[in-house]
């Protein structure tokens, strides 16, 4: 993969990890109270999984030059996490209003802000902290 692609995919990626560790954009954006912009759970799902081709954990991310195997092991139990709670069948197919009133996925979305701060404050990658830091300013800003 070249320079740009990997840019990318780490941004797609830091907008998906800033997701799933802020609960009240969550609850803003699921409920359509984000201006120009859509999303709700099973995309939040889709877009960490599928879009960004972690089913099968960080290796690719890796061995392409996408984040470091800190950073990877920094985000390892997050990714555990969140692929055990998406697997459960009774957790399948709630609506967007279970999965928010679930204390399971509460649990989890305090786990991945920790992550994300952890993440922040280890990783040995300037732009990724800039692109975080960003991430957390725009949102900042859109959510006032």
């Amino acid at each position: 993969m070249n320079i740009e692609q990997n840019k990318n995919i780490r941004e797609r990626w830091v907008s998906s990890l800033f997701e799933l560790a802020n609960f009240e954009y969550q609850k803003r954006l699921w409920n359509a109270q984000i201006e120009n912009e859509v999303g709700d759970f099973t995309e939040c799902v889709c877009k960490y999984f599928d879009d960004l081709n972690l089913d099968n954990g960080y290796a690719n991310f890796v061995s392409d030059g996408i984040i470091s195997e800190k950073d990877a092991n920094i985000v390892a139990e997050l990714h555990n996490e969140f692929r055990n709670y998406t697997d459960r069948p009774e957790k399948q197919n709630l609506t967007d209003k279970n999965v928010l009133n679930d204390i399971e996925w509460k649990n989890f979305t305090q786990l991945a802000l920790s992550t994300w701060h952890r993440l922040k404050m280890e990783t040995e990658s300037i732009e990724l902290r800039s692109l975080m830091l960003d991430f957390e300013q725009y949102y900042a800003d859109k959510m006032k």
